[in-house]
């Protein structure tokens, strides 16, 4: 069987057909058993959601990390347009670039805020998704 492993962080496992008892005094789980990591909130998980128990006591994919990732909530304009001002370009090496500019804005409480300005590459991992 296969020791209990840690779920992600801002995440459980589900184990299927164990009490919350047996969880909390099961140590080994037999082989072909599945684990699967759920996330809390408002987050998704990110790798492997499903893990087996193999013959040789180890878990399928621990190679893989899996994570929970918040979902980014979706930017709207007073006006409920989206806003724009987003570009993408090829970089050198064949990866690509995006930049994105959101105009100066107004929080509920009246602060304004200067513009924000997030620049990265496409395709790396980030702590947020989009919705």
């Amino acid at each position: 069987g296969c020791a209990i492993i840690r779920p992600p962080r801002d995440g459980g496992i589900r184990y299927r057909g164990l009490t919350q008892e047996q969880i909390r005094s099961v140590q080994i789980l037999p082989v072909d058993y599945e684990i699967e990591y759920i996330c809390r909130g408002n987050r998704v998980i990110v790798g492997p959601k499903v893990r087996k128990c193999l013959p040789n006591g180890t878990w399928t994919d621990m190679s893989q990390h899996s994570r929970c990732l918040q979902l980014c909530p979706r930017v709207w304009t007073s006006r409920g347009e989206r806003p724009g001002g987003g570009e993408a370009t090829r970089a050198a090496g064949g990866g690509h670039h995006a930049s994105l500019q959101l105009p100066r804005w107004i929080h509920a409480g009246g602060q304004k805020h200067d513009p924000l300005h997030q620049t990265g590459q496409v395709g790396r991992a980030e702590a947020h998704l989009p919705l």
